[in-house]
């Protein structure tokens, strides 16, 4: 009897129901016109077999492509992530301005994405050799058809089929946890731990002094890190101009004049120049520091203030003009920093908000830590409120201050101050010196940060194996490539039914029909593979 369309197919009647003793294979690739055409198993020959157990790689081109491409994907990222490893990021350069967490972000995607066409090309190929390698039922091919198309498939398998066929419920795994990865490029928590340095107080201060950049303790191998907030012990500065607001007392005599300014801190600064036998001599810059309190006696509160000063830079010799003087104080504070971060190369010392520190009443003995509390009016501040200093860095640091801020033009570090075109930039470079200084000294704590590294992925390898496995089973059962084709199902012939057997009207009758079916793939002569009844 031959169909509609001219292909062949066996004649209908009643008794064909049961499967007969000898079902006969029909390729409607081979039928012609309406004529019935026999097909004898013995025509099945070691020839055929032959061509079935060739691998023929050319069916497996863009597989192999993908997987190549994914691999590629992957030593890009590893060779680039190490060729960077503990540099700055400001030294990256890429086309369109594109930055290296965008390209190893864009690489990781593209191997990842890549390695999934191998995948569910095995899956897809894995359903024929499942059918070919003993009686199955017919619903567990569309069970690994759905699992070569995405997760939920794949999740559907595993649960479903309970590794009767291993290598396709690994490459469901692998199609499952490639999902788990999220973003390419992994943020994994770490804590590198930071350097310690022997404390060079002087040297801090002196680096503000000079408007040099302040050592910034911080290490980010990554070049992207963060911490959490954070409260400290620092040192703060503030600086005025009392330029219009000095009292001026000056003394004319014989070509010279002597001046005096009074600060509105009481700060008292002294000038002179005179004229004699061509030779002209005159004070151009001076400053002065009121000493506070060094130490804490027994029952008395200590002031937080670390030093105290007035600079005054004079005018021409003989000029009636006031001198620009600038009244500058240096304290403990306690500081809440937030926001710090490491990104892209650049430090970001983030956002910090200073809290007035009152001293505390040395019950002990002179020799006690110099302690602070944060201000009662300071209701916000998080953390700890109580601050200690040992008494011999306090009072070093304040002989030192003290040292530097009493100086004037004759020495060297008038000089640097009569070149201070600043004050409070100055101030503040000292203070944030200093304060990095005391982060490093032995009381100092190291603070944990998180940092940004990057993960490879183990799955990559992984699939590439799964591929070649799925290739040697493949061969061995001897099922051609057709992984996932929508077009083979409906140029090949299921025999043993009838078309009015396996005629369903949805996908839910078609799946029940599928449940009480049972096929087995099989080799035919011309090349053809067909599900025949058993």
């Amino acid at each position: 009897m031959t169909s509609s369309n001219g292909y062949d197919r066996p004649p209908y009647h009643d008794e064909s129901l049961q499967p007969s003793a000898s079902p006969r294979t029909i390729s409607p690739l081979h039928s012609t016109s309406g004529q019935e055409k026999t097909h004898d198993a013995s025509k099945y020959d070691a020839s055929a077999e032959a061509y079935f157990r060739k691998l023929n790689l050319r069916d497996w081109y863009w597989d192999f492509i993908a997987a190549i491409f994914s691999i590629a994907c992957v030593i890009a990222v590893i060779v680039i992530v190490r060729k960077y490893q503990g540099k700055s990021l400001s030294s990256w350069h890429f086309y369109h301005n594109i930055t290296l967490n965008t390209l190893v972000a864009l690489l990781s995607t593209l191997s990842r994405t890549a390695l999934i066409v191998p995948v569910a090309s095995c899956i897809s190929q894995l359903k024929w050799i499942h059918l070919v390698s003993s009686l199955r039922p017919l619903h567990e091919y569309q069970i690994l058809d759905e699992a070569s198309r995405g997760p939920w498939g794949s999740l559907t398998l595993i649960f479903t089929l309970h590794f009767k066929t291993k290598l396709a419920t690994w490459d469901a795994l692998i199609t499952i946890v490639s999902l788990t990865m999220g973003p390419p490029s992994q943020q994994l928590l770490s804590y590198p731990s930071r350097e310690t340095m022997d404390p060079k107080m002087q040297g801090a201060i002196l680096n503000g002094l000079y408007n040099l950049s302040a050592p910034i303790p911080v290490q980010c191998q990554t070049g992207n890190c963060q911490w959490e907030d954070f409260t400290t012990v620092a040192v703060t500065s503030e600086c005025r101009n009392v330029t219009s607001s000095n009292r001026i007392n000056c003394e004319f005599s014989r070509g010279s004049k002597r001046c005096n300014y009074t600060t509105p801190s009481d700060f008292f600064i002294s000038s002179y120049s005179s004229t004699s036998s061509g030779d002209t001599r005159s004070t151009e810059f001076n400053s002065t520091t009121n000493p506070p309190q060094m130490t804490s006696h027994l029952g008395e509160l200590l002031n937080s203030t670390l030093s105290e000063f007035a600079a005054a830079k004079m005018s021409a010799l003989f000029s009636e003009e006031r001198p620009d003087i600038t009244e500058c104080s240096m304290c403990w504070v306690a500081r809440l920093v937030q926001n710090t971060t490491f990104s892209n190369g650049t430090f970001h010392p983030g956002i910090a908000t200073d809290y007035e520190l009152i001293g505390v009443v040395n019950t002990f003995n002179s020799n006690h830590w110099v302690t602070f509390n944060v201000s009662n009016e300071s209701e916000t501040f998080p953390g700890n409120k109580s601050f200690s200093v040992l008494p011999t860095d306090n009072t070093k640091l304040m002989e030192f201050l003290n040292m530097v801020f009493s100086s004037s033009k004759a020495d060297l570090f008038g000089l640097v101050l009569n070149n201070v075109t600043d004050f409070t930039q100055t101030m503040e470079s000292m203070s944030d010196s200093i304060t990095y200084a005391l982060g490093q000294s032995p009381t100092g704590m190291k603070l944990a940060g998180e940092a940004i590294t990057f993960k490879q992925y183990v799955y990559v390898a992984m699939g590439i194996a799964f591929l070649v496995a799925t290739l040697l089973q493949s061969w061995r059962k001897g099922v051609v490539a057709w992984k996932g084709s929508a077009i083979i199902p409906l140029v090949t012939e299921m025999e043993g039914w009838h078309s009015g057997e396996w005629r369903a009207g949805s996908a839910r009758e078609a799946n029940k029909m599928a449940r009480g079916m049972t096929v087995v793939l099989e080799n035919e002569e011309d090349v053809v593979q067909i599900s025949k009844r058993v």
